[in-house]
């Protein structure tokens, strides 16, 4: 409770999201009556304002997805637009590629090309091409913006 804080009354209780309970039952259960905010959390930082029903939200939408997915879209989103290409499904992860290895991989699936021909391809510059269009090389793979 906001308030209170400012009034020196410290009190609290550690939520686990997603929960089952609505907003209101946890708010009564903590004796809030206005303005609330969170002051310690575990993992990513969504910030101390933010609603009991987003971060439901968030988790809910978080639970589907790999860690290192995640981590991808934050290298090249905010949280919340990380989040929302989630939701969304507006991307293409290619978890464990590199951006050359996504290129190969692209060729080969888009073009029959002879085989006389492969060792005249230059994957390296395809590659550098694929990142001014939404190809991202990140931590744990390529991420391919929609």
């Amino acid at each position: 409770d906001l308030r209170k804080y400012n009034a020196g009354e410290l009190f609290g209780e550690w939520v686990e999201f997603p929960t089952d309970e609505e907003e209101g039952e946890i708010l009564e259960r903590l004796g809030i009556k206005g303005e609330y905010f969170f002051t310690d959390y575990e993992g990513y930082d969504f910030g101390e304002f933010v609603t009991i029903e987003q971060l439901n939200d968030y988790a809910q939408t978080l639970e589907d997805v790999s860690e290192e997915l995640f981590e991808s879209l934050l290298e090249v989103e905010t949280l919340n637009g990380a989040i929302e290409r989630i939701q969304q499904e507006s991307y293409i992860f290619y978890e464990g590629f590199t951006l050359e290895e996504v290129a190969v991989d692209l060729m080969n699936e888009c073009y029959q090309i002879p085989e006389y021909l492969v060792s005249y391809i230059n994957y390296e510059r395809f590659a550098r091409d694929l990142s001014f269009d939404s190809y991202t090389e990140t931590a744990h793979g390529v991420i391919f913006l929609e």
